[in-house]
């Protein structure tokens, strides 16, 4: 399940939100953050990046859409005292349907100044 309160937009919220760790627990980032990798996610699965932000010079390809049906189902951080908080490293597994085997996209989120975007290349 995705986060209570993730949301694809929204990417300059700092208001803190839970969020289960990719080790187990749990720990809070800023919503903005996790909006961005909930974003990010979905672009992956629809194939659509139009609105979300990115940081780098590569952008994201245009890319072929996944399966019909295939959802974005959990997203995860890994634990940002390790990490630190100038970048939060997430991971998203996205389901498919007639049982394909999930797939597990790592999303590398920092602030860009005007709120968070996610990094490319």
């Amino acid at each position: 399940m995705l986060p209570t309160g993730a949301a694809a937009s929204n990417f300059t919220a700092t208001a803190a939100t839970r969020v289960p760790m990719t080790d187990g627990g749990a720990t809070v980032v800023p919503a903005g953050a996790l909006n961005v990798a909930t974003a990010s996610a979905r672009a992956i699965v629809t194939g659509n990046w139009k609105g979300i932000p990115v940081i780098g010079t590569a952008r994201p390809t245009p890319a072929k859409p996944m399966p019909r049906g295939s959802v974005v189902r959990g997203i995860t951080v890994m634990d940002p005292t390790k990490t630190g908080n100038s970048q939060y490293r997430f991971s998203a597994t996205i389901t498919h349907p007639g049982g394909a085997r999930p797939d597990v996209v790592e999303l590398l989120v920092e602030p860009d100044g005007n709120g968070y975007a996610v990094r490319a290349g």
